[in-house]
């Protein structure tokens, strides 16, 4: 028979007052609150304000192992204490640094497209003085915190967490004058002039390329008329050919004589009259 809920709830106290169960359950919870729980509500907030469900499942899976440290009878407190804090809490940490260094990026690629766009050097002077200033400072930023998320993911990768924490933090704190620097200047009215010659630009391509496909549909239609259109004329009964006496008549140099009801042109063409019916 399994063991009783007085019998789980009495090995909990004894091994809690156990000096090292202690140590290790602390240097756990520290590590959540330290560590996780301020880069976890910025990933949440990447990700729409709900929590990505691989940190959820992370988490789930730390005090998991808490629990099975404390209360199951036949396991190793100490390795499960470990198993906590340095692998599926340090999981849930570094991804979580991941996912809100890409959403910042990300804002950032967006930004970008907009800017290498800009070659509007008198809006600039007219709305912004120092906006070409602003635009390398927002590059310069961008690019200081790609290359410290690089480094901390190859300091990762390397299994040197403590160097891929600096790393993070630094992306991260980074990452946040990026934020600022981007929100500050999508308030300029260049950047919203320039969002909305962006949109006009796109609108007239479209149209471009309906009148580009709107010609080659009416080219074709003109194309087919003339090319089946001559070999019908071509084969019309109303148009007349001259038989072979005839043409033998005019090639000899001798004129087609009128039959009954024709009459001869200035010219000596001869015209059909049409034939009375009976």
């Amino acid at each position: 028979m399994g063991a009783t809920s007085g019998d789980t709830h009495k090995r909990i106290i004894q091994r809690l007052r156990d000096v090292e169960v202690q140590e290790a359950i602390a240097s756990v919870f520290a590590r959540y609150v330290d560590d996780l729980q301020g880069v976890l509500v910025l990933a949440t907030s990447a990700n729409g304000g709900v929590r990505p469900e691989g940190l959820t499942n992370e988490i789930y899976s730390c005090f998991h192992h808490l629990a099975r440290g404390l209360s199951e009878d036949g396991v190793d407190p100490g390795d499960q204490f470990r198993s906590a804090r340095d692998s599926h809490l340090k999981r849930a940490i570094l991804d979580s640094y991941k996912i809100a260094l890409h959403f910042i990026l990300s804002e950032d690629e967006r930004l970008r497209e907009v800017l290498d766009y800009l070659v509007l050097a008198e809006d600039f002077t007219r709305y912004v003085p120092n906006g070409l200033e602003k635009v390398n400072e927002i590059k310069g930023t961008a690019r200081s915190v790609r290359g410290a998320y690089c480094k901390a993911m190859d300091a990762e990768r390397r299994g040197q967490f403590t160097e891929a924490m600096k790393n993070y933090n630094a992306a991260l704190e980074q990452g946040g004058d990026l934020r600022q620097q981007i929100a500050e200047f999508t308030e300029d009215k260049t950047y919203l002039l320039a969002c909305a010659r962006e949109v006009q630009k796109r609108k007239e391509k479209r149209e471009d390329r309906w009148n580009v496909i709107l010609a080659a549909v009416v080219s074709a239609i003109l194309t087919a008329t003339l090319t089946l259109g001559i070999p019908a004329l071509l084969k019309d009964p109303g148009v007349q050919r001259l038989d072979t006496p005839a043409k033998a008549q005019l090639e000899n140099g001798r004129p087609i004589a009128p039959v009954k009801g024709d009459s001869t042109l200035p010219d000596g063409r001869v015209t059909s009259q049409p034939t009375a019916s009976r």
